[in-house]
């Protein structure tokens, strides 16, 4: 008897041969509409076996979809539907109805689609995921970064000089992105991976590469090549990786050259913080509050921005790249990634040879060095930005211009959405209704911008996670909200 699992498990496996053989299949392609697609990433895996709880004589129900691979690419899943009459097939989905009809299918079916199919990962384990490793990550930090400025003293004032301004840096970066809101845990990410991941992966690798070097060459050279070419190389590489990551993860959340710059703007500005952190404990330590004072004007103040712009290269490469097609999908990443190592190089040898020739001065002319080096690349990157800017209200005054011609959106709404007028409706709102008021009109232009965005990118041929129909129902309750809050929208 002690083989009988075996012997149980056998019996079971030929039971279910039998069972599967008594289906008839009909295989047949069939290109899912945005409609459809919506139906199946909304119900998932789980949806459909619900129906078969419901209907016992539907009672083998499930979609099995292979992991959605980046960009969007063709993808099979296969729906199986036990034997059902037609009048109990499920009438809540009207397009899988219209499906069945269209090919005269009956009794047990097997059907194949190609589709789109956009990823839906899950953000509440990714979230918790991210959550446990920067608290890791950080601590392993804090430890490395105390011991490296000389105690906690010095730590403690790095670290409040260095977070100061943040919230100033962060509110700019943000203001590029200000109709398309990015999930706010997503942005946390970004901020907390270039302050922890790569602020401490590149202090090792380049702490170990610089001691390979000082062992093989002459110190000068050395000290040379590290900060002019290791250095570059190896935080922007780690910095690049979030991006590169974020895309894999999240893709439906990282789609254009907008996101790219915001994202990468702020990975460098985490990364930039960090480093901060050591360099004004290291100024503490060495020359007192007269040195602190100096190095925070310079780095801080100065020079706040300096690691987002290189970021910002490599973002603007891989959100362009996530908008177009071909080659660009290579080279764009690849350039930008390439612009960024190349203006940090430049940056960083353009201060060792300064310094090696005049010394402890040559911070003086910090300020000659972000004209001439630092200055261009962030004028490049505000023209991307406005010229992005400009697109998305285009882009808003286009997709929503049919909800003005069906009376779903007024046209003093749609120049408010679409234009410059929604901050000061905004702030109307917050005076005459309050917290309430200015959050429920935030909601309702959140909500147009979102089916907006989800139209354009649809248009493009490229995948949207929530179905238009179930976008178009939630801008009619917000606008019927703001409405009975006697708003203007």
């Amino acid at each position: 008897m002690r083989h009988w699992p075996h012997v149980l498990t056998a019996v079971l496996a030929l039971v279910a041969v039998a069972g599967l053989d008594r289906y008839r299949h009909f295989r047949f392609r069939h290109r899912v509409t945005s409609q459809e697609l919506g139906i199946f990433s909304v119900r998932g895996e789980a949806g459909w076996k619900s129906l078969g709880g419901r209907n016992m004589r539907a009672a083998f129900v499930s979609v099995i979809a292979r992991p959605p691979v980046h960009g969007g690419d063709t993808q099979l899943f296969y729906l199986l539907l036990a034997q059902a009459p037609e009048e109990e097939w499920p009438r809540e989905e009207p397009v899988l109805l219209e499906m069945l009809r269209d090919f005269n299918v009956d009794g047990r079916v097997a059907v194949s689609a190609s589709a789109r199919i956009p990823g839906r990962t899950p953000y509440l384990a990714l979230q918790l995921a991210l959550l446990c490793g920067f608290a890791l990550v950080g601590l392993l930090v804090l430890l490395v970064w105390v011991a490296d400025t000389g105690g906690i003293l010095p730590f403690l004032l790095g670290s409040v000089l260095s977070v100061l301004p943040v919230p100033l840096y962060v509110a700019l970066i943000l203001w590029i992105d200000r109709h398309e809101k990015e999930p706010g845990w997503l942005l946390l990410a970004a901020f907390f991976w270039g302050s922890t991941v790569a602020s401490l992966h590149s202090y090792i690798v380049s702490t170990l590469l610089a001691a390979i070097l000082q062992a093989l060459l002459a110190p000068l050279w050395a000290i040379r090549i590290t900060f002019s070419v290791v250095t570059p190389l190896v935080e922007e590489t780690a910095k690049g990786v979030a991006l590169l990551g974020m895309v894999l993860a999240v893709g439906d959340e990282f789609d254009n050259l907008t996101d790219g710059l915001v994202y990468g703007a702020l990975v460098g500005l985490g990364f930039g913080v960090a480093e901060n952190v050591v360099y004004l404990g290291r100024a503490f330590k060495a020359g007192g509050f007269g040195g602190l004072t100096v190095l925070f004007f310079l780095r801080v103040i100065l020079l706040g921005l300096m690691h987002s712009i290189w970021t910002g290269c490599t973002g603007a490469g891989v959100g362009y790249a996530r908008e177009r097609g071909g080659a660009a999908r290579l080279l764009a990443p690849v350039g930008g990634y390439l612009g960024a190592v190349f203006l940090h190089a430049l940056w960083n040898s353009s201060n060792v040879g300064l310094e090696a020739t005049m010394g402890p001065r040559a911070r003086l002319l910090a300020p000659v060095l972000f004209g001439v080096i630092l200055l261009p690349g962030l004028v490049v990157l505000g023209v991307l930005a406005y010229l992005c800017e400009r697109r998305e209200r285009e882009v808003l005054r286009s997709y929503l211009l049919d909800l003005v011609t069906s009376g779903e959106l007024s046209e003093e709404e749609l120049r408010a959405v679409a234009g410059r007028e929604k901050s000061r409706r905004l702030w109307r709102a917050w005076a005459q209704k309050g917290p309430s008021g200015w959050l429920a009109l935030r909601q309702f232009y959140d909500a147009l911008a979102e089916l907006a965005f989800a139209r354009w990118r649809a248009a493009q041929g490229r995948p949207t996670s929530v179905p238009e129909e179930e976008l178009r129902a939630r801008v009619r309750d917000l606008r019927e909200r703001v409405q009975a809050l006697g708003l203007e929208g």
